[in-house]
C-alpha cells in the first residue's frame, strides 16, 4: 500500500473513532489515475457529471439531539491527504477553491493530527478521548511506515 494509501486508511479508522454520532464518512473518487490515463474513461466520468480533483474524504455529522427541528447536516468538512511535500495539481486547487467559495471547510492532512485539526476547526463534536486517540493513531501509523519501509 503507497504511504499516501495508508495515511487515508489511518485517518478513517480514526474519523470513526473520534466523531460522535450520527456520522457518515467516505472516500470520494475525483477521477482515479486510471480514469485520468484513459480518454474514454474520463469522458465517460465526466458525461456523468464526475469531477476531476475531489478531495480524498467527506464527512458529515449529523443532529446530536434526538429533537431534529430540521433535516439538514449539522457538520461537514472535506479532507485532502498528502504525504511529505506533496503538492496539490491545478484540478484539485480549482475544486478546493470552489468548495471553499460555497463555504465548506477543505483541509490537507498530512498527519493525523492534522486530521484533528481539521475536525475541531469544522466545530464537530468529538469524544473526550480524541486527542489520546489521535496521538495512538499517529504511532500506528508511523509504526505501518516502517513496517512497509522494511
Amino acid at each position: 500500500m503507497k504511504p499516501e494509501a495508508r495515511l487515508q486508511a489511518w485517518g478513517d479508522r480514526f474519523i470513526d473513532r473520534v466523531v460522535v454520532p450520527p456520522m457518515f464518512t467516505t472516500a470520494l473518487e475525483g477521477g482515479s489515475q486510471e480514469t485520468a490515463g484513459n480518454v474514454r474513461r474520463a469522458a465517460q466520468f465526466m458525461a456523468r457529471g464526475g469531477k476531476f480533483g475531489l478531495p480524498d474524504t467527506m464527512i458529515i455529522q449529523g443532529w446530536a439531539s434526538d429533537k431534529m427541528e430540521r433535516p439538514g447536516f449539522y457538520r461537514l468538512c472535506f479532507i485532502e491527504y498528502k504525504v511529505g511535500r506533496g503538492k496539490l495539481s491545478t484540478r484539485q486547487e480549482g475544486v478546493h477553491t470552489a468548495l471553499i467559495r460555497c463555504q465548506v471547510p477543505v483541509f490537507v492532512a498530512r498527519s493525523i493530527p492534522d486530521v484533528l485539526y481539521a475536525l475541531i476547526n469544522s466545530a464537530f463534536m468529538l469524544h473526550d478521548n480524541a486527542e489520546n486517540l489521535c496521538r495512538e493513531y499517529q504511532e500506528r501509523l508511523l509504526a505501518s511506515d516502517r513496517k512497509a519501509a522494511a
